[in-house]
């Protein structure tokens, strides 16, 4: 069978025929040429969302840390702030 290697139809005169098997291989191969790309723009955006993650827990990690560290503080504060007013109202 004769195809058109540009529009891929069989029934005009504007383009060169080729088999349908030529037709195919290249079709499939453009095919390829085109979901490949696609392909590797996902891997490269889900990279970005992963790495997106992984910051966002250090952060939050981070976060944490420091709240931890301001509610410590904020208790030493009050402690030291108890014992001085009992001193004062002695």
């Amino acid at each position: 069978m004769m195809m058109c290697g540009k529009c891929r139809t069989t029934g005009h005169k504007r383009h060169t025929y080729q088999k349908a098997e030529v037709v195919a291989v290249d079709l499939s191969r453009c095919l390829e040429q085109a979901t490949s790309s696609a392909l590797r723009r996902a891997d490269e955006l889900q990279a970005a969302l992963d790495q997106q993650d992984a910051d966002s827990w250090q952060f939050k990690a981070g976060l944490e840390t420091v709240e931890t560290s301001v509610k410590h503080r904020t208790e030493q504060t009050k402690s030291v702030a108890d014992v001085q007013v009992s001193v004062v109202s002695v």
